[in-house]
């Protein structure tokens, strides 16, 4: 089965900024969220729900940081700011939290990385001197 993570504001009430990834398991969506409240119960403090949830709030201490590779495995790349007391979180980093937070409730999930796809807009021109701009630039505001 196929399901969506969302990263970010899904519902669109606040920032309305989000991005969406395809998610894989052999488990339903009902069993899926089962093992995400299974979780939510063994281990609260690592619940991705209260990790960056805060606008612009894009890294964790460094001691939640450490509990979230040793707990989960997953490991956050570092970065320091004057005192070295944080750690940055991205999307790959956050999408890896969570299916390490599922997994601990007991359902395994895999992320399909769309990031090897080629994007039909270009930067700049392709190889043929072509150029494709952004597509429903105006939908959102």
């Amino acid at each position: 089965m196929k399901f969506k993570l969302p990263i970010g504001d899904w519902s669109g009430d606040g920032h309305g900024k989000c991005d969406w990834y395809e998610l894989d398991t052999d488990a339903s969506i009902n069993e899926v969220r089962d093992a995400y409240f299974k979780a939510k119960e063994m281990i609260p403090t690592l619940c991705p729900e209260d990790i960056c949830s805060d606008y612009e709030e894009n890294y964790v201490d460094l001691d939640l940081a450490q509990e979230i590779e040793r707990t989960l495995g997953v490991t956050l790349e570092e970065w320091t700011d004057d005192s070295e007391s944080t750690v940055s979180v991205s999307n790959n980093d956050m999408i890896a939290i969570v299916i390490a937070f599922i997994g601990v409730g007991g359902v395994k999930v895999t992320h399909n990385s769309t990031d090897s796809l080629p994007m039909l807009c270009t930067w700049g021109n392709d190889v043929k001197g072509r150029h494709i701009s952004h597509i429903g630039y105006g939908l959102f505001y």
